[in-house]
């Protein structure tokens, strides 16, 4: 065991114990503490990486009962699983097919023809193909395939590339463009669906899968047009030599007319998604239920896009355990009143505050809770609930702040520390340094755009 597991392991249980010695702070239930505690305990777990993620969501859930969160662990089972869960089961099967064909590439092919051999276009192909493709598909694998694709594409023209500003622009666009493309859509990344199932369990206010577009989908591109004209200026990406460029077009055109099965893929997806716009209008289409749908269709005899084997490798299994136990020590936080007591105890007096000046504090809040906590389910699980309770107080839309925390969920444009980031970052082309100076613009650009936009957005989509 390394020194960082044996000191979260420590820092864990002394948060364990002083939660259950000490008395709940006035005004706050015992249950309240207590599902704080776990909550908070358990951050530090995930963080430091004491246990595997799955592992750590079993200690959370036998400690709901046992601190008396929960009447018993059947309880505790019932919080766990929910439609969420089914949700993201099928969206990692969306992931799946993807990879298993060159659409990726296509896509790239595509976005590259029409930058015309401008490298800050090209840069701008990266991160927009990233993410579109992250709309649909989970943040963490979208970067990993849209890198690999970037790195085949460039290394057979750029001699060096850990000296190619080219390349250094690319690896800190795609993951900018896998975090933000993910709020495009519900299936975009677990943290969504987890928002989503988080605010109809505090406020009864369910979002469709198309007022959720109409609201994350001018967030996402907006931001996409931010990231990539202030990564290209502080970067400055080289010029493409005639040489360089065929050399692209050669790694990436020689795809050949598309296959049966990416046909296939191209028909389920689009299926899936129209059939998910929809639920806005036939309930019966119900966004859990079509996903469901979808993959089975993919095992289907004839269509067989997957297999179990495929299926089980790809699914995230430790992310679904992870986010079900934050779903049950959240659901213990709002029946205990806990997410009420830290509205009017840590933001007493916003009340008195003008709305858009709220609005931007939790913006702030939640751009650096992420990079403190950086993981997004534990973000959403942690702030939802008590900032949709301070919406409510002072007569914001729940839906927007609700947004507001899910996006700051997805986004980290500071510090590679989040998963996201991290693929490329591993691989040295660029500096931590250089990541903070690409990226503290972008993120300073949504916190107010969030503030500002996001209210308007929610009303557009009838919330």
């Amino acid at each position: 065991m390394n020194n960082k597991r044996i000191i979260g392991l420590i820092i864990g249980i002394a948060i364990f114990v002083l939660t259950f010695l000490l008395p709940p702070p006035a005004g706050m239930s015992v249950a309240g503490k207590n599902a704080f505690g776990i909550l908070i305990s358990g951050i530090v777990l995930w963080v430091l990486d004491v246990f595997p993620i799955a592992i750590t969501a079993f200690i959370l859930m036998i400690l709901l009962p046992f601190y008396g969160v929960t009447p018993k662990l059947a309880d505790v089972f019932k919080d766990f699983i929910s439609p969420t869960i089914f949700f993201l089961i099928a969206t990692f099967a969306l992931t799946t097919i993807i990879m298993k064909t060159p659409l990726a590439n296509r896509l790239t092919a595509v976005l590259f023809r029409m930058a015309r051999g401008d490298s800050r276009k090209i840069v701008l192909g990266f991160i927009l193909a990233t993410a579109l493709l992250s709309s649909i598909m989970s943040n963490v694998p979208t970067t990993a395939l849209c890198a690999a694709v970037a790195i085949t594409a460039l290394q057979k023209s750029i001699p060096d590339m850990y000296k190619s500003n080219l390349v250094k622009a690319a690896m800190i666009g795609i993951p900018f463009g896998a975090v933000v493309g993910g709020i495009m859509t519900p299936a975009g990344s677990p943290n969504n669906i987890m928002a989503l199932y988080l605010l109809e369990d505090a406020t009864n206010i369910k979002i469709t899968f198309l007022q959720w577009m109409i609201i994350g989908i001018p967030v996402s591109l907006l931001t996409v047009l931010v990231c990539w004209l202030w990564v290209v200026t502080v970067i400055k990406p080289e010029p493409i030599t005639k040489e360089t460029l065929a050399a692209f077009n050669e790694s990436l055109g020689n795809l050949g007319p598309m296959s049966t099965e990416e046909k296939k893929v191209v028909a389920i997806i689009l299926t899936m998604l129209v059939l998910w716009i929809a639920s806005t209008w036939f309930p019966v289409f119900d966004t859990t239920l079509v996903a469901l749908c979808g993959l089975i269709v993919m095992f289907l005899p004839g269509v067989e896009l997957l297999t179990w084997k495929e299926f089980n490798r790809d699914a995230s299994w430790d992310m679904i355990l992870m986010i079900g136990g934050i779903q049950a020590v959240t659901s213990g936080i709002l029946k205990s009143g806990g997410a009420t007591w830290v509205v009017n105890t840590v933001l007493a007096g916003a009340q008195q505050w003008n709305p858009f000046v709220v609005l931007l504090v939790a913006s702030t809040i939640m751009a650096f809770l992420h990079v403190l906590v950086p993981a997004g389910p534990p973000v959403v699980g942690m702030a939802l609930p008590p900032m949709a309770a301070l919406a409510l107080n002072i007569g914001v839309n729940p839906v927007v702040m609700a947004m507001i925390v899910t996006v700051w969920a997805n986004v980290t444009f500071l510090l590679p520390i989040d998963m996201v980031p991290l693929i490329t970052y591993s691989k040295g082309y660029y500096t931590m340094t250089e990541m903070v100076k690409a990226g503290w613009l972008p993120t300073l650009f949504l916190i107010v755009f969030t503030a500002l936009a996001v209210p308007f957005l929610v009303s557009l989509a009838g919330l």
